[in-house]
């Protein structure tokens, strides 16, 4: 199978676009904006992709790689939330094992609407969640519908697919114009443990006592996400400093 970019279009508000570094200030989790919490300010954010994203679902051997990304929507809403739908372009769906293409496989928004897109929505808060104590964000409720079509019949990827769950964000830079956000599975093994996933309740419910990992999956089969962007407030805010405090 030969390489070739498809042109497709991937959201992945997954993944994590609204990361922000941290530091401590103040008494409870929060995000910043020029050195000082929220409050009842709402911010525009915008993003910039750095090098390539990928979503690995190693299960398939798949790796979808996408080139660019645009913010459809980046906004803290509160001191404690913030919500995002990034559109990703110039994907193309690879082999993680053979730097192949998938032939006849193509991303499209729906078997109706061929846009090559997906719309992907996200909640991201601040929280202390990686075992190494790292400043990070969680992004909780991703939610995404793949839906693959093969002119040929001949595609080895499922039709259709929910990526869907949790993920957790490293966050570089604290406190400055362009922070940086990191998302890997390397840093997703590093979630701590907690009693329920939101995105997840029905593959996952919870049970007293029980421990989960946060996960992100694509459909029934476990994936990551590995992608860097640089982070930027826009609208009235530009121009100030963006972070988070933990603590």
């Amino acid at each position: 199978m030969s390489y070739r970019r498809l042109g497709l279009g991937f959201v992945v508000a997954v993944v994590g676009v609204m990361g922000f570094a941290s530091s401590a200030h103040g008494a409870n989790p929060g995000f910043l904006i020029g050195g000082s919490p929220v409050g009842a300010l709402s911010a525009s954010v915008g993003a910039e992709q750095v090098g390539a994203a990928f979503l690995l679902v190693p299960a398939l051997n798949l790796e979808i790689r996408c080139q660019q990304f645009t913010v459809q929507e980046g906004k803290i809403e509160s001191n404690i939330v913030a919500k995002t739908k990034i559109l990703h372009e110039e994907c193309e769906p690879l082999e993680m094992a053979g730097l192949g293409v998938f032939d006849d496989c193509h991303i499209v928004a729906s078997a109706i609407d061929q846009k090559l897109h997906i719309a992907v929505s996200a909640t991201f808060l601040p929280a202390e969640i990686l075992t190494t104590n790292a400043p990070a964000l969680l992004a909780e409720n991703v939610v995404a519908i793949v839906t693959i079509a093969s002119p040929t019949e001949e595609c080895v990827l499922p039709e259709k697919n929910t990526v869907k769950g949790e993920v957790c964000v490293v966050i570089g830079n604290n406190n400055t114009v362009r922070p940086l956000r990191f998302s890997s599975n390397t840093i997703q093994v590093t979630c701590k443990p907690r009693t329920t996933l939101e995105g997840l309740n029905n593959e996952l419910p919870t049970q007293t006592g029980s421990n989960f990992k946060d996960e992100l999956r694509y459909g029934a089969q476990t994936a990551s996400l590995d992608s860097t962007a640089h982070l930027f407030l826009t609208g009235a805010h530009a121009g100030k400093t963006l972070g988070v405090s933990l603590y």
